[in-house]
């Protein structure tokens, strides 16, 4: 698959746990193929970021919305997932983000039940200095992204994400 797709005149992008998973495999891959180096935890597992730094492969990071298998996203674990992942991420010079959104198990959190995680993403791949977690943001994306100038949604679904640990 990798050898036609180069003849395509592609590059190849592969998700990353596969080689960490089966480290006797990494010598097989070519040296300009790019791993998709991803976690979703509140709190990943930041040495694969170092194991792929130093590798030969160039690397992105792939954090995630934390809305797959709920009913809208948890900002807290998405809060310190983007984060985390995009502090290390920039230490070790990666070559940029992916910010995931899955829809598993029929996608029950529906897409605008995830947007703070997107703005959050995308606010932090530009600025990864960017403060988040904090009222000003919240307000701001309440606002911006859907509409409310009192900031009341975002800690609504801030507080859901809370209710959904509790009811697990």
């Amino acid at each position: 698959i990798i050898d036609h797709l180069k003849s395509l005149g592609k590059t190849v992008m592969m998700w990353g746990d596969v080689v960490l998973n089966y480290p006797e495999t990494i010598g097989r891959f070519p040296d300009d193929m790019i791993m998709l180096n991803w976690s979703y935890d509140a709190n990943p597992p930041l040495d694969t970021i170092e194991k792929f730094a130093n590798e030969r492969f160039g690397q992105i990071v792939c954090p995630g919305t934390s809305c797959w298998n709920h009913f809208c996203e948890h900002i807290g674990w998405a809060e310190r997932n983007i984060t985390k992942m995009l502090e290390k991420g920039a230490e070790h010079k990666v070559m940029g983000m992916i910010n995931t959104s899955w829809g598993d198990y029929g996608a029950v959190c529906p897409m605008s039940c995830t947007l703070y995680g997107v703005v959050l993403g995308a606010t932090k791949a530009w600025n990864r200095k960017t403060k988040v977690m904090c009222d000003k943001f919240d307000k701001a994306v309440s606002e911006l992204v859907y509409g409310d100038a009192t900031g009341e949604t975002v800690k609504l679904i801030r507080q859901m994400g809370v209710y959904q640990d509790v009811m697990s």
